[in-house]
């Protein structure tokens, strides 16, 4: 499709139209959360915070995944009296749509401190070297 824009650039046209700023990818929110997170060498919150916080939100949103879907189960049931076949559907597909948000959450997750793991051991590598010199 030649003439269509990708998804980056309509967002970023319709931000600069709306007055908004454009939408920012989710990796550079995540570091930006980070940073802003990092706790300073003398902090007495630990260093594994941000990823803590990041864990207890992923609980939040499974939570979210189940309970609107077989909300919405229960509604549809009570509308149409259909019995518990909605609720059960509805949660389950909740349920499913929840544990692969877990599992994609928690994929992120680990691939980012492994990247953090292995820049830090690259620095202290480094700052070694430099203070054998």
């Amino acid at each position: 499709m030649l003439g269509c824009p990708t998804h980056r650039e309509a967002s970023g046209r319709l931000g600069a139209w709306a007055g908004l700023v454009p939408a920012r990818e989710p990796e550079s929110l995540i570091s930006r959360t980070d940073e802003a997170l990092k706790p300073e060498r003398d902090s007495p919150v630990p260093s594994y915070f941000p990823q803590m916080m990041r864990m207890a939100a992923v609980g939040t949103e499974l939570v979210g995944w189940v309970l609107f879907p077989t909300l919405i189960g229960y509604w549809i049931d009570h509308r149409w009296g259909t019995g518990p076949v909605a609720v059960i559907l509805c949660g389950l597909f909740g349920i499913i749509g929840g544990l692969a948000m877990v599992i994609r959450r928690g994929t992120q997750i680990n691939a980012e401190l492994q990247r953090r793991s292995e820049t830090d051991s690259e620095r202290s590598d480094s700052e070694r070297s430099d203070s054998e010199r």
